[in-house]
């Protein structure tokens, strides 16, 4: 009997315990928020962080290249909806042939592992006026394409590296991205001349490969080449194939390939935080302002509705408010993405400020 007495003395009542849960589920209330800032915040100087690492696996890999061949740092957008960064090198140049202008052709390093900013977050590349469209076939707003950009103006271009029909093997067009390059040997980052660069990033099927040269050096299925440097650069120079023949493999139109052209500044940002401005939701499927590609009644790059094109730039800048002025939180704005430059001789990216 007194050992019963005492186990009812040390129970707690069920008013006590509620008063307990409820406690809890206050102070959690209260330090959830906090939590959660904390997490942002550490995402966002992750991904800032991962930016400036980056910079220096491109720039490495230029020190590290024999010969003239330059190397870069590509930007691309992938199927795991995340912002990747890929160091790559030079393998050659590609001839010009009918409708298919002379290009250098960018290769991914093989010993060099790709980079992934934390989910959500996403670079994009400063494109000053003049730069996109037919002229240099950069972003070019083709093949009856949604307008993205108006090359009068200076924009913030994305990653658009898988936004295309993987099933066909001519949608190279679809394929564009922007890219840090670096000098071989010096590392020092080459912004003249700024035209485009082929970087070939095969498109992962074997459909509608059929029709290719069989030639050498595995043309016809570079996508699951052991030694995608040493096909290319066989490719290029070999005599089994033709002008044409070496710009279906690896031309503008390629699938295979991804156009880049080198730029200098870039924003760093929440792409959730971007749609949220626009009025917008995130696609499901892409996690981005863009749809993906079905095959069939979307074909390229295309945002999700009511997407406003120059709101993006403004939001970039700072606008966030879009009345056409920077000014800073006390005038509605609340600047939310991170601007940088690359510095040119060491590839170190500074931090930018927008002037009112």
């Amino acid at each position: 009997m007194t050992t019963l007495r005492r186990l009812n003395a040390a129970a707690f009542t069920v008013i006590e315990l509620l008063v307990v849960i409820v406690i809890l589920a206050v102070v959690t209330l209260i330090a959830l928020p906090s939590f959660t800032a904390m997490i942002y915040n550490q995402e966002k100087s992750l991904a800032e962080n991962l930016l400036r690492v980056g910079m220096k696996t491109g720039r490495d890999a230029a020190l590290r290249t024999q010969g003239d061949d330059d190397a870069a740092l590509v930007f691309t957008y992938g199927s795991n909806n995340r912002l990747g960064m890929v160091a790559c090198v030079k393998a050659g140049v590609l001839p010009a042939s009918t409708n298919q202008p002379q290009r250098e052709v960018f290769v991914p390093a093989a010993d060099m592992e790709p980079l992934q900013l934390p989910a959500g977050w996403v670079i994009r590349g400063y494109a000053p006026p003049g730069t996109l469209g037919a002229g240099t076939g950069w972003y070019d707003d083709g093949n009856g394409q949604q307008n993205r950009y108006d090359d009068a103006i200076a924009n913030w271009v994305f990653p658009e590296t898988d936004f295309y029909n993987v099933a066909l093997s001519t949608t190279g067009v679809d394929r564009q991205t922007f890219m840090v390059r670096f000098k071989a040997r010096t590392g020092e980052m080459v912004t003249s001349p700024s035209v485009p660069v082929l970087v070939v990033m095969p498109r992962p099927t074997y459909q509608d490969r059929q029709g290719l040269p069989a030639g050498s050096c595995q043309a016809n299925r570079i996508d699951i080449s052991p030694d995608l440097m040493a096909s290319v650069r066989c490719i290029l120079t070999s005599n089994d194939f033709s002008n044409i023949d070496r710009a279906r493999l690896l031309g503008d139109d390629s699938s295979d390939v991804v156009l880049a052209a080198p730029v200098a500044q870039f924003a760093v940002y929440d792409e959730s935080k971007l749609a949220s401005a626009l009025g917008v939701e995130l696609d499901r499927k892409t996690r981005s302002i863009y749809q993906p590609v079905d095959g069939s009644t979307v074909r390229g790059p295309t945002y999700v509705r009511r997407v406003i094109v120059a709101n993006i730039n403004k939001w970039i800048i700072g606008d966030t408010n879009f009345d056409g002025e920077v000014r800073g939180s006390n005038d509605g704005d609340a600047p939310a993405a991170r601007l940088f430059m690359i510095d040119r001789y060491s590839g170190v990216p500074r931090g930018l400020e927008v002037q009112p």
